[in-house]
């Protein structure tokens, strides 16, 4: 809001108070007095000041000077930004007055987008309507900061700043490479693909926990690890997600990946015991992962043995399987539940 000071000349001092007991002491001849409402800058006033300067050695007279208070700038934000078609990005008009402090001038800026077919703006709301690019410009007449002599007016100029904006083509999964995982196993990826952008920053990728990402310069391909630890065996849809800034982001079609059961690679015969739902050790040398893929437990059945050949779990069935067992379980106990 604007506030004046007014120049004071003093060509004649009479010694006497003002009304409210005020004396300029006779060594005074000039000064500046700043005349404000009780809001200081953010309140308009009205004032009526005649001021002159008599000059009683050459008998001239001359009019004061106005400072006239106001704004030394007006910017726009996001400068750069981007958002997906139907979706929408708030635009900020921010004036600097020239005490230092800023106004949120968004509600009083006119606003205009260089091409309505890729994007609107109203009130600084931006909403996505084509893929491509356009440039939004926030423009405001503000009171700025000048001398006004010889009965000059204050006067207000026109502030405006235009910034870029774009709407993104949505990113695309073509193919996920390999497409399957063990359990438990992280495993190197290549996600193939368009529209991925450049930024590895900007990109996340959802519905599997992915380590560091890398993408090529044309936004083609994505390279990183999936975290396949406690995951149950399955297919799981995965999303690429572009991030476009104030916690908006453009995902992707999904593309499933499928997370396999654990595999024995050896037709090696193990026998596994439970003991009251507690693992029994396996034999030295026996492959540990067996055990996390053998949750079967018998309802009512205290103890529990399982056979495990070429990759199967099954319950140990006829005497010579419990022979096998006992002897490898030093005389463990069986039961069918």
């Amino acid at each position: 809001m604007p506030m004046k000071s007014i120049v004071v000349a003093t060509a004649f001092l009479s010694g006497y108070c003002d009304a409210e007991g005020n004396l300029i002491p006779p060594s005074i001849h000039q000064g500046t007095a700043k005349i404000a409402g009780s809001h200081a800058e953010n309140e308009y006033i009205l004032v009526a000041v005649d001021v002159g300067v008599y000059n009683v050695r050459k008998a001239t007279c001359q009019n004061g000077c106005t400072t006239c208070e106001g704004y030394t700038g007006y910017n726009v934000t996001v400068d750069g930004f981007a958002v997906p078609v139907k979706g929408t990005q708030q635009e900020t008009a921010t004036g600097t007055y020239e005490t230092g402090t800023q106004y949120n001038l968004t509600a009083g800026s006119t606003w205009t987008s260089s091409n309505t077919s890729i994007y609107t703006v109203s009130a600084g709301l931006v909403k996505g309507v084509a893929v491509g690019n356009a440039t939004t410009t926030g423009t405001e007449s503000l009171p700025i900061t000048m001398q006004a002599c010889n009965e000059q007016d204050c006067e207000s100029s026109g502030f405006f700043q235009t910034v870029p904006g774009t709407v993104p083509a949505q990113p695309t999964i073509t193919s996920i490479s390999p497409g399957s995982g063990q359990s438990g196993a992280t495993v190197p990826v290549q996600i193939n693909g368009s529209n991925f952008g450049s930024n590895a920053g900007a990109l996340s990728i959802s519905g599997i926990s992915a380590g560091q990402i890398s993408v090529n310069s044309g936004g083609t391909q994505i390279n990183t690890s999936f975290n396949l630890a406690g995951l149950t065996p399955g297919s799981y849809s995965v999303v690429v997600n572009l991030s476009l800034g104030d916690n908006v982001a453009l995902p992707s079609n999904s593309s499933p990946f499928t997370v396999n059961a654990i595999q024995v690679t050896t037709a090696e015969v193990t026998v596994i015991g439970w003991l009251n739902a507690s693992v029994i050790s396996l034999p030295s040398g026996e492959n540990s992962g067996l055990q996390a893929a053998l949750t079967y437990k018998s309802p009512g059945c205290t103890a529990l043995l399982l056979l495990w050949s070429s990759g199967t779990a099954s319950l140990i069935d006829g005497q010579a399987d419990i022979d096998y067992a006992n002897a490898e379980l030093n005389n463990g106990v069986y039961c069918t539940g």
